[in-house]
């Protein structure tokens, strides 16, 4: 038992740059977002759970469909963004989705975010 680990790890906040699968940094994040599904001009309620240069995790009431088009609204250090993706993947109440195509501007707040995410310390 000298090696006994620890069930719940303090940081499950943080996503180990070295165990990530994915070819871009993921940030867990509880941010209150709107999703517009379509071209319905109505606006819902969805949480953003986490966010990446690549695209980003929700949870909504809806239930969607692999290869639906949202466009979610959601402020990231006080700035306002407006981003376009295609549900990559249901999984239970979480909706991933793969950004269509990130403008510049989106993708350098995105990319910012992040950083200071993983680097704070750092700094």
């Amino acid at each position: 038992m000298a090696d006994q680990k620890n069930f719940y790890s303090p940081s499950f906040e943080h996503i180990d740059l070295k165990k990530q699968k994915r070819q871009t940094a993921r940030v867990r994040t509880n941010t209150p977002a709107k999703y517009q599904f379509g071209k319905d001009p109505i606006r819902q309620e969805c949480l953003l759970m986490d966010i990446g240069s690549g695209g980003i995790a929700i949870q909504a009431k809806t239930l969607f469909y692999k290869g639906d088009k949202l466009t979610i609204f959601f402020k990231l250090n006080e700035a306002s963004l407006t981003v376009e993706g295609t549900v990559h993947r249901v999984s239970g109440k979480i909706t991933v989705i793969t950004f269509d195509q990130l403008p510049e501007r989106e993708r350098n707040i995105i990319q910012k975010f992040i950083d200071n995410y993983y680097y704070k310390d750092k700094k």
